[in-house]
């Protein structure tokens, strides 16, 4: 990646811990719609993690790195309300008690799904890297991004 945008010097970590950013400004506004009332959280968090999708898939597009850090910061603002959102969703539906094994088993599986990712990747770049003129790294955020837009098409959500 950091060579095929010309990246250089502090560009990628620039980059990397630009999405922060937008992580950190959307997590508190996204839970206070939330618990308004005024959008249900089923049509909320759908919305979010298509977009995110959607932002995730645009990242294989990106050509230098200021289309990279607009489309990290975009990525942080969608990613956002997802887990602070789930917590909010999990304290609504259980008791103190209850709360703590779920919410250790959204953390695990989170682990779990991260411990894959390279395996992932790597099969991506083995079996797609070079494929219609595009870098591995590419057909990684397009891949993802257009299976998790493609589930929502199956699944039928409506968002």
């Amino acid at each position: 990646m950091e060579e095929d945008l010309g990246l250089t010097g502090n560009q990628f970590n620039v980059a990397v811990s630009i999405l922060y950013a937008g992580y950190t400004s959307m997590q508190i506004p996204s839970n206070l719609i939330m618990s308004s009332k005024k959008v249900r959280p089923s049509v909320w968090m759908a919305s979010w993690m298509l977009a995110w999708a959607a932002v995730s898939a645009c990242t294989g597009a990106v050509q230098n790195h200021t289309q990279l850090y607009v489309v990290r910061t975009l990525l942080g603002l969608t990613e956002a309300p997802f887990y602070p959102g789930a917590i909010y969703l999990l304290s609504l539906f259980y008791t103190r008690k209850e709360i703590a094994l779920r919410i250790g088993v959204l953390y695990s599986a989170n682990i779990l799904a991260t411990s894959f990712s390279g395996l992932i990747a790597a099969a991506t770049f083995a079996t797609l890297g070079g494929a219609q003129g595009l870098e591995g790294w590419r057909w990684l955020f397009i891949v993802l991004g257009k299976y998790i837009v493609h589930r929502r098409e199956i699944d039928g959500i409506q968002v």
